[in-house]
């Protein structure tokens, strides 16, 4: 199904805000989906409504160019050295044609959005650590909001069942990454696809242009963050005062550590399937 808002919230007023503001950092983002990452720091909302409020003022045109230029590049490192095969007549044969339509307007979906998202996680888990991102300066105007209307109908799991879960926590251990690529999880309803997959990265994880490829896109999001124009910075005493511990605070880092080390690799996941599945079309966000 797509998910086009957050469900009515619930009446504490922090958690009222923090549906809120999800919802408008999907917006924001031109995601049709909430990745994981954020779903797994939601039970802290004083932070992710700071963060965001911290975050939402640098969703620019530098902002913009620099989920392209991550993009562009997982999409050239996967063309020219990961090289995956057609997978189009593949999905013909096994799903039929809106499930078709629907897997690959999915995976495209990822392709698009997930560099975004590497963006925020990254930047959040500075902030969990208590570094401050200092801002160009740079005025710009705000990048264009709403999600696009040919993500309607994404897969949007909310969990995945047995069998597909077994094939993810195999491949998980083989990327080596601390949790399920969420580029993965979205295909777990199709298991007849996800096999096929796991198979495509499996056989491309340790490769020289695997390796390559992760650490470019790591590169890359750094520069993203240092061309963010306003500065990012948490008052870690006032968000103590609302009830954020200083032990709470170190579950946090740890927790988007984590989330951003999946994201090279997430990304990598989808631009490979994306390839696989005929290809980007030539689209921006909308």
């Amino acid at each position: 199904m797509s998910v086009r808002s957050i469900p009515t919230a619930p009446p504490e007023s922090a958690e009222a805000v923090l549906y809120a503001v999800l919802d408008d950092l999907r917006n924001a983002l031109g995601i049709a989906w909430l990745d994981p990452v954020f779903r797994g720091i939601a039970g802290d909302p004083i932070f992710v409504i700071a963060a965001w409020a911290a975050t939402r003022p640098n969703v620019t045109k530098s902002f913009t160019e620099s989920a392209v230029r991550l993009r562009k590049a997982a999409l050239e490192h996967v063309r020219e050295s990961l090289q995956p095969p057609d997978h189009r007549g593949l999905i013909r044969e096994r799903l039929a044609g809106e499930d078709v339509e629907r897997l690959a307007r999915t995976v495209r979906a990822l392709y698009q959005g997930l560099p975004k998202v590497y963006l925020v996680v990254q930047a959040w888990a500075r902030l969990a650590r208590r570094q401050r991102i200092p801002g160009t300066g740079r005025e710009e105007i705000p990048a264009r909001r709403g999600i696009p209307p040919w993500q309607e109908g994404v897969i949007v799991p909310g969990s995945a069942p047995p069998e597909s879960l077994a094939m993810l926590e195999d491949v998980m251990d083989r990327l080596d990454v601390p949790g399920i690529p969420s580029s993965l999880f979205a295909l777990s309803p199709v298991p007849t696809y996800l096999e096929e997959a796991c198979g495509v990265i499996e056989d491309r994880v340790g490769s020289k242009g695997w390796a390559d490829a992760v650490v470019s896109l790591r590169r890359s999001v750094t520069q993203g963050i240092e061309s963010f124009p306003h500065p990012m910075d948490l008052q870690w005493d006032a968000l103590a005062a609302r009830g954020l511990s200083e032990e709470r605070r170190l579950v946090l880092a740890d927790q988007l550590r984590d989330g951003a080390a999946i994201m090279p690799v997430n990304l990598l996941i989808a631009a490979v399937l994306c390839v696989a599945l005929g290809g980007p079309e030539p689209a921006v966000d909308f």
